[in-house]
């Protein structure tokens, strides 16, 4: 009974993981640049007479671009001479390659056009979904018109914050149920997807600062984000772990 349960449990696991996170199942066949960039504006790109590229606003630790070199506002120009128009231009031309696949980058740095050489790394994956975002600690609503009219949200900005879990980083840092995210990482927030957007690029540990309404009054906070916790329902599962 018991073996029958831990192999059932392991294909309801499956099955979940796979049609429900693609993305981590699949990750790991995907390349991997290992930067994080702005879309630049026209008046920008015409200052620095760029017909285009996008701006390195962060390079991941121990990426391919970090071992290239590849710094903090840098302008990413073409990817083995293909344009980069805008930062969705980049991820699909990325995802055209393989892990260890050699491309040539052409960036704008200092006033300077330069070609640096790498190879594409393998997409980092974790084996749960939990364990890949960091941890803000919060349960959150979309503003209805009449919501964003109590709280004096601006039209189009702002997600409530529903409840704040207890001795979270959100909780730590202050945050409180009615409260409105404006912005994160100086980053505007439409919806609650912008949010894990955001958190997506941070890592366990690192401060990110939040922008919020409280009583229809702006204020800031610096949040030191955490690891999001494995579900309960997963601690129970240790003694069947290795039948899996």
């Amino acid at each position: 009974m018991r073996r029958w349960l831990g192999w059932s449990l392991a294909l309801i696991l499956t099955l979940f993981f796979i049609g429900q996170f693609p993305q981590y199942a699949f990750a790991s066949q995907r390349a991997w640049l290992g930067v994080i960039v702005s879309n630049i504006d026209q008046d920008e790109l015409e200052e620095l007479e760029l017909e285009y590229g996008v701006k390195v606003v962060r390079v991941l630790a121990n990426s391919p671009a970090d071992e290239a070199g590849i710094q903090k506002n840098d302008i990413l120009v073409k990817l083995d001479d293909k344009p980069i128009y805008s930062a969705q231009r980049l991820v699909w031309l990325v995802n055209k390659y393989r892990p260890g696949d050699k491309v040539k980058l052409r960036i704008f740095r200092d006033g300077k056009m330069q070609t640096v050489k790498l190879q594409m790394g393998k997409k980092p994956s974790s084996r749960f979904p939990w364990s890949r975002r960091t941890y803000l600690g919060v349960q959150l609503q979309e503003l209805t018109p009449s919501l964003r009219e109590y709280f004096g949200a601006p039209e189009d900005q702002g997600v409530l914050i529903a409840e704040v879990e207890e001795n979270s980083p959100a909780d730590k840092a202050g945050l409180k149920s009615g409260d409105v995210i404006l912005k994160m990482d100086r980053k505007t927030i439409h919806d609650i997807d912008d949010v894990y957007r955001v958190l997506d690029f941070f890592d366990p540990g690192e401060k990110i600062t939040i922008e919020y309404l409280r009583n229809k009054k702006k204020h800031d906070v610096s949040v030191e984000l955490g690891e999001r916790p494995a579900p309960e329902w997963w601690e129970k599962l240790d003694h069947f772990r290795g039948r899996f």
